[in-house]
């Protein structure tokens, strides 16, 4: 059995006795058949060897793709208005990569806020407050002011 891996390119290649007919008149495809759509991937035939290239099975099955699921396969050959299936088989879906996560638990986290206390900035403001306070009542004279009216 086939396993291809569903994130990877394949390029699958058969062996093919071909007797009385041109191995370049020979055409069809590699046909996969999934929850009962076929896919076909063109052939090319070369010196006995019909090549079939598969991208990524990703690329046009992505949802319903498991580990370990099998999809039927066969080659199919049109050679002189005759229609031939030389192979049919399984694949086996691999998929390299699995990462599954479940809920284990949801908690509420209460956070205490702890009330802080800035002691430079209390003594910084109660210092500015001293400086506004304004003396009020007459204001001094100055020794200037008081020689000026002597005279």
């Amino acid at each position: 059995m086939i396993k291809l891996n569903v994130n990877e390119k394949k390029e699958i290649k058969f062996n093919v006795s071909v007797t009385g007919i041109d191995q370049r008149d020979l055409t069809g495809s590699l046909k996969l058949f999934f929850e009962e759509i076929e896919y076909g991937f063109k052939i090319n035939v070369f010196d006995g060897q019909v090549i079939a290239t598969i991208p990524p099975l990703n690329s046009f099955l992505k949802p319903n793709l498991n580990e370990g699921q099998i999809i039927d396969a066969r080659l199919d050959i049109v050679a002189d208005n005759t229609f031939i299936t030389p192979w049919e088989n399984r694949i086996s879906i691999v998929k390299p990569i699995k990462v599954e996560a479940t809920i284990q638990d949801v908690k509420t986290i209460e956070e205490k806020i702890k009330p802080t206390i800035k002691i430079n900035e209390i003594l910084e403001s109660v210092k500015k407050e001293k400086k506004i306070k304004k003396v009020k009542g007459n204001k001094p004279k100055s020794i200037f002011r008081k020689n000026m009216e002597k005279k």
